[in-house]
C-alpha cells in the first residue's frame, strides 16, 4: 500500500509538471522568439502571443512586426496578423525541422524615405542564421491576402506602388541537402496589381547561394494608367487621362551573371487635359509634346506604345542596350506590333560565360 500511494504521489507531481510546463511552454517560445527578432541587424522585431498545439504538432505566431531599427521609420518592413507553422514528428526526432507555414493579412514595405530612412531588409544578412539551425525543411510555405509596397517618400507627391490580394505558395525552402534532392525553391504568385490590374509572378532559386541564382518571369496586366499618376508626377512631372498599362519581365542569374528584358506597353495612351480644365502655357506644351511622341511610336492599328528593354552582364553593373530599345520602338510602331506576352526567351544557360577556346 505503501508503494502504491508513492508511485500515485509521484505520477500526481509529474503530471503536475506535464501541465505546469504545458501551460508555460507558450511563454518560454513566444520569449526565445522575441530574443532572436531583437538580434536582426538594422532591425528589431516582436510578437504578441504564441498558441502552442501540441497533438498536431503545430503553433501560430500572432501580430508579428519587424521595424528598421536606425534612422526615421515611416512604417513596418514587416507586419503579419497570423502565422501558422506545423511540424511532422518523425522528422523532429530525426533532428531535422519539417513543415508547413500559413501566413495571413500580411505587409512588406520597401521604402525610399531619402537619406537615413530607406529600407529594403537588404543589410540584414538572415542565411547564416539560419544554415547554423538544424536541419530545416518547408514542404510548403503559403501567403494568404499579402501585400507588398514600393513607398518613396523623397519625393512630391508621395509614391506608393503595391501588390494587393497577394496569393503565394512557395515549395522545398530548405537549408539542408540532406532533406531534398535540391536546393532550388519555386513560388507562384498571383493577385492585384494597385486597385484594379492583375499580376503573375513565377520564380525558381536557391536562397543560399554564394551568389543569387535565379530564374523568374512576371507580368502585370490591364493597370489603368490613371493609378500611376503620382508616380507620373513624381518623376515625369505629368499625369494622364487614359490609358493601360502592361509590363512583361523574364530574368535569370548565375554565377554573378544576369541576362533578361523588360517590356513596358501602354495602350490607348490620353495625356492633353479636356479643355475646360486650364493649364499654363509651359505645361501645355510639355503634355503636348507627350501626347505627340506617343502618336508617333504608337501602332495605329492597335494603338499600343511599346518596347523590349534588355539587359545583361554582372549583377552589381548590368548593361542596358539603348539601341536595342530604340530600335524595338521603331519596330512596335511600324514594322511588328509587340505583343503582350512573356516570351519564354531567358534561361539560366543564357547567364553562363563562354568557354574559352583551348590553343
Amino acid at each position: 500500500m505503501k508503494k502504491k500511494k508513492l508511485y500515485l504521489k509521484i505520477g500526481v507531481i509529474m503530471l503536475g509538471l506535464l501541465i505546469a510546463l504545458r501551460l508555460s511552454l507558450p511563454y518560454i517560445v513566444l520569449r526565445y522568439v522575441n530574443n532572436m527578432l531583437s538580434e536582426l541587424n538594422g532591425y528589431k522585431g516582436h510578437v504578441n502571443d504564441i498558441d502552442i498545439h501540441l497533438i498536431r504538432g503545430a503553433y501560430t505566431i500572432h501580430h508579428l512586426n519587424i521595424e528598421k531599427t536606425e534612422g526615421k521609420s515611416y512604417v513596418p518592413f514587416f507586419l503579419a496578423e497570423k502565422t501558422d507553422l506545423s511540424v511532422q514528428w518523425k522528422a523532429i526526432f530525426k533532428g531535422a525541422f519539417v513543415g508547413e507555414v500559413i501566413i495571413n493579412n500580411c505587409a512588406l514595405n520597401f521604402v525610399n524615405g531619402g537619406k537615413g530612412a530607406s529600407q529594403d531588409g537588404g543589410n540584414n544578412d538572415w542565411r547564416e542564421p539560419v544554415k547554423k539551425l538544424f536541419p530545416l525543411k518547408i514542404n510548403r510555405l503559403e501567403v494568404l491576402n499579402g501585400e507588398i509596397h514600393y513607398r518613396d517618400y523623397s519625393e512630391s507627391p508621395d509614391i506608393n506602388l503595391y501588390l494587393q490580394s497577394v496569393h503565394a505558395v512557395a515549395n522545398n525552402l530548405t537549408n539542408s541537402e540532406k532533406l531534398s534532392k535540391t536546393m532550388v525553391a519555386d513560388i507562384v504568385s498571383t493577385g492585384k496589381a494597385m486597385k484594379t490590374g492583375t499580376f503573375k509572378f513565377n520564380l525558381q532559386f536557391d536562397p543560399y547561394a554564394e551568389s543569387p541564382y535565379f530564374n523568374m518571369d512576371a507580368k502585370m496586366e490591364k493597370l489603368p494608367a490613371t493609378e500611376l499618376n503620382n508616380f507620373f508626377k513624381a518623376y515625369g512631372k505629368f499625369d494622364v487621362q487614359d490609358g493601360t498599362v502592361g509590363l512583361y519581365i523574364e530574368a535569370a542569374a548565375k554565377d554573378g551573371g544576369i541576362k533578361g528584358y523588360v517590356k513596358p506597353l501602354i495602350e490607348n495612351l490620353n495625356v492633353l487635359k479636356p479643355k475646360e480644365e486650364k493649364l499654363g502655357p509651359i505645361r501645355f506644351l510639355y503634355e503636348a509634346a507627350i501626347e505627340g511622341l506617343g502618336e508617333i511610336f504608337k501602332n495605329h492599328p492597335k494603338d499600343r506604345i511599346a518596347t523590349k528593354v534588355p539587359f545583361s552582364g554582372q549583377l552589381d553593373n548590368p548593361k542596358i542596350q539603348v539601341w536595342t530599345v530604340v530600335t524595338n520602338l521603331i519596330s512596335n510602331a511600324f514594322i511588328k506590333v509587340l505583343l503582350p506576352n512573356i516570351d519564354n526567351t531567358i534561361n539560366m544557360k543564357d547567364t553562363e560565360k563562354p568557354k574559352k577556346k583551348k590553343d
